[in-house]
């Protein structure tokens, strides 16, 4: 789909675009961005057309987008930009609780069950979080839910209590930080 007569791509407003915004870049390409919620709906509108492109983090163009019949004569990977910061964001409450004994002061007792908004699926930050969680070493394990929310619900929820925390690409956890919704893990 065009828009006047620039291919539009879809883009998740993150640190990770930032080079697509560089003039020197912006001058050799004929493109206009279009800015999403979520990387499915990126996906989804790619597939319906109505993008000529999208950033994506790998898994998930390859599990939504490559892997469906038909699709793979239809898109090129242009190339992988460096993967942005990931941030992870707490309640509070709950950030309190998942510091280390020796920071906590062994006053907050640590949940037995965290409800946690990721991107989509097949995110690999349901993995990264789950090595950062040992390395904080709680015990008992809590139980880990895995919310798909698109960033705005993510935001939402944090605030309704609906999420314990969320993963997202710089600079959401800030954006959270900075709305008194939650507090960025150190060390994530």
């Amino acid at each position: 789909m065009t828009q006047g007569n620039k291919e539009k791509i879809g883009i998740l407003p993150s640190l990770e675009v930032l080079p697509f915004f560089y003039a020197a870049f912006m001058e050799g390409v004929d493109v206009g961005y279009a800015a999403h919620a979520s990387y499915g709906r990126i996906a989804r509108e790619m597939l319906a057309g109505n993008l000529a492109g999208g950033v994506l983090p790998w898994e998930i163009f390859v599990s939504e987008v490559f892997s469906l019949p038909g699709q793979r004569n239809q898109w090129t990977v242009a190339f992988f930009s460096k993967p942005g910061p990931t941030e992870l964001v707490f309640q509070a409450q709950i950030h309190k609780s998942i510091r280390p004994d020796s920071e906590r002061g062994g006053s907050k007792k640590f949940p037995a069950k965290l409800q946690i908004g990721i991107e989509s699926r097949n995110s690999l930050t349901r993995r990264h979080f789950m090595e950062w969680l040992g390395k904080v070493n709680p015990i008992p394990r809590p139980e880990i839910v895995f919310r798909f929310l698109p960033m705005d619900q993510r935001l939402l929820s944090l605030h309704t209590d609906a999420l314990d925390g969320f993963i997202a690409r710089s600079p959401w956890g800030r954006v959270a930080e900075e709305r008194n919704l939650g507090t960025l893990a150190e060390g994530f």
